[in-house]
């Protein structure tokens, strides 16, 4: 229970830290990613794309039931054959549900919903007494994994957006390209494959990233809107390439704006 706790906190947390940066990608930006479909030529084998989204919903409490009823809407297209897990919890303030799936395009489904309470204290000016409120807050998250990462990106980001939509809420949509090479590339070879993801896809070189094991680089291109704001400028692309010396498998993953998955 501990772990699964954690686990949920983890994720809002990262969705906290994307409502602080600004949204992550538009809708005019998704097109940005057939530029990055177009590097599958890079001579690596692709394993999986990943795509993300969440929203903000405009609610007020929901119970754990109401909670589950709001994410079952409209997930017949993500789960045709219906979801194989689902998982719920409770404290004081926060309600939690997770459902997982897999469905017949080897793509593994996380729809995750929490509703949280937040108690906001404010001055009454007139009679110098404070006045606490609580509000609430009600958090989508999808989370689609495709084994198939070059063929049904459009349609994944599609329903993405059509369950957002029929919330009348706006996803914040990130996106991950993950595949490998046999073997080891040496740190100089990694480098060369990052900075060819950048230069291919015509991004201006902001920082990197190096130790023995990975090389990050991030850059900035202006056919993405959204951005996140570094010390060493605006970033809304990101390519990181390490070796894994159990798997002898060299990494490479594309992100934007951000890496924003395990590798």
């Amino acid at each position: 229970m501990l772990g699964k706790m954690v686990y949920y906190i983890t994720v809002i947390l990262i969705v906290l830290f994307y409502i602080s940066i600004g949204n992550v990608m538009t809708e005019a930006d998704t097109t940005y990613i057939d530029d990055i479909i177009a590097l599958s030529d890079l001579g690596c084998t692709w394993s999986y794309a990943n795509i993300h989204g969440w929203g903000k919903l405009d609610t007020d409490y929901l119970s754990l039931s109401e909670l589950e009823k709001e994410l079952c809407q409209g997930m017949e297209d993500f789960f045709p054959h219906g979801y194989h897990n689902i998982e719920k919890d409770i404290n004081d303030k926060v309600r939690y549900i997770t459902m997982e799936g897999q469905n017949h395009y080897e793509q593994a489904i996380t729809i995750i919903g929490s509703n949280s309470a937040q108690t906001v204290t404010s001055m009454n000016s007139k009679d110098a007494y404070r006045v606490a409120n609580t509000q609430y807050h009600t958090y989508i998250i999808v989370d689609i994994v495709d084994r198939i990462p070059l063929e049904n990106w459009e349609a994944n980001i599609s329903k993405l957006k059509m369950y957002f939509k029929d919330r009348n809420c706006s996803p914040v949509i990130s996106y991950n390209l993950f595949g490998y090479y046999n073997g080891m590339l040496n740190s100089k070879q990694r480098e060369e494959k990052c900075k060819e993801v950048l230069k291919r896809l015509g991004a201006t070189h902001v920082d990197s990233m190096e130790s023995d094991t990975l090389i990050s680089l991030t850059g900035y291109v202006s056919s993405i809107g959204d951005i996140v704001e570094t010390p060493k400028g605006p970033v809304n692309i990101n390519v990181a390439s390490r070796y894994n010396s159990f798997e002898d498998r060299t990494y490479i993953v594309i992100g934007t704006p951000i890496i924003n998955i395990e590798y």
